[in-house]
């Protein structure tokens, strides 16, 4: 579904502001019913909620508030009120979390067709606050589908080179399989982009560490323990137990070079998909490494890790890895 530029506040009157929060429902999931929620989230916050809908994606209106910040907190409440409803009635309802800031590049040498300069665009599929009072308009960004329907040729060429196998997807082919279709589904890149690591992670292959590395954790072990720390009692004893039991368990090599020795099993496939032209396909045994660093990053800081400019190369990096080696997989090529 397109959008087209339209004027989207009054663009007079005294200062107010209004926030638009978009949401969207997943395909499989029975839609729940906007007027409803508009109604509940009105009575939580105690100003006037709209819903309108969209084909895919709805928009709920909130206020107008006397102050920007009174919309900045409404924001902030209704994310977390949407989020409390997700989790507790596990609905997968998807919005951002983040508020968009009104683009204003540009605008103030722009005149609508009324002769009136323009203030600012809003971009209406992410949440925006927008100034009534000011001359603003919808920039008509493509909204609608996150997943446009594919033609007919990518249909054709896609199921023509499936592999006609007769064997069950069953154990960790199954698992990345499901994750990865789940990941495709969610439109937050960081979600998503964890999705697809995990996907990898589901299929890497425990892998001994040498016997070397092996006798060397033992030796440690012994150093630790005849240093005698325990017998100092209190946070030594609890210390020393703690890396002893560690030292035990580590008999395998690291996650992330599982992830890497699985990208060099299948890296004919993978450079395919990623194309020479991008940045970390020179050496995808570091772009290995660097994509398991940021899904760390993500999941244990809530950030990417990485400049801005990055994070689409990133991003375009694990799904060239998790398409190489699940289709690698579902032909029966490589290990």
């Amino acid at each position: 579904m397109g959008a087209s530029m339209k004027r989207i506040s009054a663009g007079q009157g005294a200062a107010r502001y209004t926030l638009y929060l978009p949401v969207r429902f997943h395909q499989l999931a029975l839609p729940i019913d906007m007027r409803q929620l508009a109604g509940n989230l009105s009575a939580k916050l105690g100003v006037d909620v709209a819903a309108t809908q969209g084909e895919g994606w709805e928009q709920l209106r909130i206020g107008p508030f006397d102050s920007e910040a009174g919309a900045k907190e409404a924001f902030l409440k209704s994310t977390r009120y949407l989020a409390t409803l997700c989790v507790d009635r596990l609905y997968p309802l998807f919005f951002h979390m983040e508020q968009q800031p009104l683009d204003q590049s540009g605008a103030e040498v722009l005149i609508d067709g009324d002769g009136r300069r323009i203030d600012a665009f809003a971009f209406l599929y992410m949440p925006c606050i927008v100034p009534e009072h000011q001359n603003v308009w919808d920039s008509g960004a493509f909204v609608g589908q996150w997943h446009p329907q594919m033609t007919d040729e990518q249909l054709a060429d896609t199921l023509g080179k499936a592999a006609a196998i007769a064997e069950p997807l069953q154990g960790r082919l199954a698992v990345a399989i499901q994750t990865y279709i789940a990941a495709a589904a969610i439109p937050f890149w960081t979600a998503q982009y964890v999705g697809f690591v995990t996907c990898l992670e589901a299929l890497c292959e425990e892998e001994p560490l040498p016997s070397a590395q092996l006798q060397a954790l033992s030796d440690i072990g012994e150093a630790i323990e005849s240093a005698k720390l325990r017998e100092m009692g209190g946070a030594h004893a609890a210390m020393v137990d703690s890396v002893i039991m560690h030292i035990k368990k580590q008999r395998t090599i690291s996650i992330q070079n599982q992830i890497k020795n699985l990208v060099k099993s299948h890296e004919i496939s993978i450079a395919e998909h990623l194309g020479s032209s991008h940045p970390w396909s020179k050496n995808l045994a570091a772009g290995a490494k660097k994509m398991y660093y940021i899904r760390s990053r993500i999941v244990h800081d809530g950030t990417w890790g990485i400049p801005d400019e990055d994070v689409s190369q990133a991003r375009e990096f694990a799904i060239a890895v998790v398409k190489g080696v699940l289709l690698d997989k579902l032909a029966n090529i490589a290990p």
